[in-house]
């Protein structure tokens, strides 16, 4: 009868309602479901050491995907894709300035750019001109730019401009072109490009001897936007007198700062960032702590802002007492919420003794989250007993003053450096970063429940009263063993957390994201760049006879003193690269 009546007129058609698709959402709400979807940088390792199959990798591969989805959709997934780059091979900043130089695209491209990361990638000497190039390029396109990190690779030596054509230094090196100002006047530290584009974070792993505290501090007098900064290990040497005397560093916005501190050859160093920076509003502060030498005397010179502070404990100072460091914490830190410190500050603990029967003194009206490090594992760690009292009233002397106080946790570690000596900071069994990431008010002190956290070379699991990593968990007295296998199975990470990356490894790596890379050329146009500048292929040797290695090596030896590629060249041998089976030296000068 309806149906009769619409053809007569006397009944309107019924609208068909249009279904939404995802395509119709705000960019707004896109971008944000894309963020939501990938995992937190603090889960993953850009290093070539964790295999294909890491999450980093599976990240990139996703993030590769994004601009696929539909053409509506197609920019807020190319945001996504630019916003982080990671190069961890010469050939990437080469391959990404070419897209960045690009008429149509290169500047809307560039804009995107929030995160620059060059993680362990050493410059060979033929190609040194051409990459500073194509780096000043990038940094002076990225005018979004907010945060840069360099960390040098661990196996070649830092050469500065006065050496990169000296005879000696030919081959690959980790070049200073950063932080150091070059033989020619007119060519400034890249650095200071960055700051001029309003830079707010900045990670620097470098070595800090004399002369690159001498150029970090010309550089970063610009610094004025800067809020985070990380700088490397320090080294003494013979001309550590020469920074006596130097003005004053305004760092008027800089709220965190995480450096190494405390050793007697470097001490004219340290005698420099406690005089010569002026931080008025420093609130975190993470000293990488390798002996007491006058950690005091620092605390009590940045301190009077701070609501965080981190002594992270390197080598012996794990285990050296120094009872009378935080005597002053109240006067030193008066605003303090946060404390990390090794347990040794606080107590002399002798083997054998129950963590539970030791009893710490502390004064802060302020101070709410208490962490101790200690050479610990699960099995001596205490339960806090529901019947009786907390962990945090079993340690914690009755004649202390923290009325504030709402959690106290030990972080079970190790005083050896790790699988790995070079990575002696950042370990399977400790980081500076986990307990900021593995946060106190994440569980109330009276909690049963157990999180875990997959992280860079460990998996953690953090407890109302303990951060236990699976290296240091030899029981299943306070977490359940069959938890662990997924956590591992979930980043596919074997039970030693460590292993040999082998050639397969790097064949499938290759073959996934050269696939990859052929498939987003084809859709954005952008040509070498297009994947962002962030995927990845690794540098392996291929089995070869070694008659023919040695005289590659010779021949590129001989010629890399004498001649500077061009940049076709260079970019030639980095697309074929990533098609063959190996990367070799002198496979550049076949391109």
């Amino acid at each position: 009868m309806l149906s009769l009546m619409r053809q007569g007129g006397w009944q309107s058609q019924a609208a068909t309602p249009v279904k939404s698709s995802f395509a119709d959402l705000p960019v707004e709400l896109t971008r944000r479901i894309f963020k939501e979807i990938l995992p937190p940088h603090y889960q993953y390792d850009p290093s070539i050491t964790e295999g294909s199959n890491n999450p980093w990798l599976r990240a990139l591969r996703l993030k590769k995907t994004l601009p696929l989805l539909c053409k509506a959709i197609y920019w807020p997934g190319m945001e996504i894709l630019y916003e982080d780059i990671v190069i961890r091979r010469m050939g990437q900043i080469s391959a990404l300035a070419q897209t960045l130089r690009s008429d149509d695209l290169g500047q809307k491209l560039a804009s995107m750019v929030k995160t620059i990361r060059i993680e362990s990638c050493p410059v060979w000497l033929p190609c040194a001109d051409v990459l500073r190039e194509d780096l000043a390029f990038i940094i002076s396109q990225c005018t979004t730019l907010t945060r840069f990190s360099y960390r040098p690779h661990d196996n070649f030596p830092t050469v500065g401009p006065f050496e990169e054509h000296d005879v000696q230094y030919y081959g690959w090196f980790n070049p200073t072109w950063l932080y150091q100002q070059s033989f020619e006047p007119e060519v400034e530290p890249l650095l200071t490009r960055c700051f001029a584009s309003g830079l707010r974070f900045l990670s620097l792993g470098v070595s800090l001897d004399c002369t690159t505290v001498r150029c970090l501090h010309h550089i970063l007098s610009s610094a004025e936007k800067l809020e985070s900064l990380t700088l490397g290990p320090t080294k003494g040497c013979s001309a550590c007198h020469s920074l006596i005397g130097m003005p004053q560093l305004q760092l008027p916005r800089l709220k965190e700062l995480q450096l190494y501190y405390g050793t007697a050859s470097e001490s004219d160093i340290d005698s420099h960032i406690r005089s010569c920076r002026q931080m008025p509003l420093l609130t975190r502060l993470t000293i990488m702590l390798r002996e007491w030498a006058a950690v005091s005397t620092l605390i009590e010179t940045a301190g009077h802002g701070l609501t965080y502070l981190h002594l992270y404990p390197l080598a012996d100072a794990l285990r050296k007492s120094q009872c009378n460091s935080i005597n002053t914490l109240a006067t030193a830190c008066p605003k303090i919420e946060h404390l990390v410190i090794p347990l040794a500050i606080v107590a002399t603990w002798p083997n054998g003794l129950p963590v539970s029967k030791l009893e710490i003194t502390l004064h802060s009206p302020t101070l709410r989250y208490l962490d101790l490090w200690g050479d610990l594992h699960d099995k001596i760690l205490p339960r806090p007993d529901p019947a009786h009292r907390s962990l945090r009233e079993q340690i914690i002397h009755s004649q202390s003053q923290v009325p504030s106080l709402r959690c106290v946790r030990l972080l079970a570690t190790s005083r050896l450096p790790g699988l790995q000596w070079k990575h002696s900071t950042r370990t399977s069994n400790r980081n500076p970063d986990w307990p900021v990431i593995c946060h106190p008010a994440f569980l109330d002190e009276d909690s049963d429940e157990v999180l875990y956290y997959r992280l860079p070379r460990a998996v953690v699991a953090q407890t109302a009263f303990a951060l236990v990593p699976r290296d240091r968990c030899f029981s299943s007295r306070i977490l359940d063993d069959d938890h662990w296998p997924d956590a591992y199975e979930g980043d596919g990470m074997t039970a030693t957390l460590w292993r040999r990356w082998s050639s397969s490894d790097s064949e499938a790596e290759e073959q996934d994201e050269g696939e990859t890379r052929e498939r987003d050329d084809d859709e954005d146009g952008s040509g070498e760049g297009g994947n962002g500048g962030d995927a990845e292929v690794v540098h392996v040797h291929g089995d070869h006879d070694s008659d023919t290695e040695t005289g590659d090596e010779d021949l590129s030896n001989e010629l890399a003193g004498e001649v500077q590629l061009t940049r076709d060249d260079l970019l030639g041998s980095f697309s074929s690269s990533r098609d063959t089976e190996a990367y070799r030296h002198v496979a550049v000068w076949e391109a």
